[in-house]
């Protein structure tokens, strides 16, 4: 059992030294890339008039498909980008690789402020999208008819 608490100690040692020293910059740059990434899915979103993000993900299974494709295609590249750098950062300063710190590092710094981001703005969007007239649909005539002409034939 102290063995087990050990590497688990070492473990987070290492998760935590990675905020300091080379590489450090990806920490701050993969979640500031993936937030744009969700803010605009957002809108995407709100301006097709899907459904909130995170109730559809978690509730409504025909249309989690949707939202995880969306989502890969939104944060693939930049997962693969936050692989080979954590992988690199590994090699480079560890001197060896550890699969589930990898994995810790890339989901937090891309796939948890993903999720959050998008699921926190995404009813933002709808409100702001709501209020705007969607293109192509001609405006109601029955709310603002236009006046009547008055009658000068005498």
């Amino acid at each position: 059992m102290d063995a087990l608490i050990e590497l688990l100690k070492s473990h987070f040692e290492t998760l935590l030294g990675r905020t300091a020293g080379p590489f450090n910059f990806r920490l701050l740059i993969m979640p500031l890339v993936v937030t744009f990434f969700a803010v605009r899915a957002a809108m995407r979103d709100a301006q097709q008039g899907q459904p909130p993000f995170f109730r559809t993900l978690f509730t409504e299974p025909g249309g989690r498909a949707r939202l995880l494709r969306s989502m890969l295609k939104d944060i693939g590249k930049i997962f693969v980008v936050a692989t080979v750098l954590d992988t690199t950062y590994q090699i480079l300063v560890l001197k060896s690789f550890y699969l589930g710190e990898l994995l810790v590092v890339v989901l937090v710094t891309a796939l948890l402020p993903y999720l959050v981001v998008r699921s926190a703005v995404s009813p933002l969007m709808r409100r702001i999208y709501r209020k705007q007239p969607k293109p192509g649909k001609p405006e109601e005539v029955a709310k603002n008819p236009t006046p009547a002409k008055p009658n000068t034939d005498h």
